[in-house]
Order: C-alpha cells, then sequence, then structure tokens
C-alpha cells in the first residue's frame, strides 16, 4: 500500500481490513510490516489494525529484494 500521508495509509488498512473481514478473511499483524519511505528520515507512524499497532521498520525482504526506509 502507498500513500503520501499517515491518514491515508490508515484508511487505505482499515479499507483493506473491512474487505478482507467481508470475505472471511483477517490479516496476520505478526507478518504486516511497516516502511516509511521518504526524504526526510525515518519519523514513527501510527498505523493500527483492529487496534494492534502495525510494527515499523527500516527495511524487509520482498521477493528475494530488500526494501529499505531510503528515498528510492
Amino acid at each position: 500500500m502507498v500513500s503520501s500521508s499517515n491518514a491515508g495509509l490508515q484508511r487505505i488498512i482499515d479499507a483493506l481490513n473491512k474487505t478482507s473481514d467481508d470475505y472471511g478473511m483477517k490479516i496476520n499483524i505478526k507478518k504486516t510490516k511497516l516502511v516509511r519511505v521518504c526524504k526526510s528520515g525515518g519519523k514513527k507512524m501510527e498505523i493500527t489494525i483492529n487496534g494492534h499497532r502495525v510494527e515499523q521498520v527500516r527495511q524487509f525482504v520482498y521477493l528475494g529484494s530488500v526494501i529499505n526506509h531510503r528515498r528510492l
């Protein structure tokens, strides 16, 4: 998911969570990570799913590629 603001990302996550729930699925909060990619550093974001805070990390591996917090 990509958004230019914390509030925008939370709206996207809420919509995904609602759609998942409508189909009887749940987002695994333990496997869900958040990476903020920006020019000005790594400010903490407050994204939640069902009241549980999503962990913010500096990097993770996705399909063999390292995704990190530095601006692309």
